[in-house]
């Protein structure tokens, strides 16, 4: 299975921008950070349909 194949993990703040995207990364998932794309305080109403539309 190559990358483009493989599901995307998307961490929200609430875990983090390293530890837990190093740890999936490390084992050669997809990982997309919430702060890589949304501001910190971005409410949720506003990153979640935006996160589903990207699939």
């Amino acid at each position: 299975m190559n990358k483009a194949d493989k599901p995307i993990f998307f961490i929200d703040r609430a875990l983090g921008k390293k530890y837990v995207a190093d740890a999936l990364r490390s084992v050669g998932a997809n990982v997309e950070v919430h702060a890589d794309h949304f501001s910190p305080d971005a409410l949720d109403i506003e990153w979640l349909p935006e996160v589903s539309c990207r699939g």
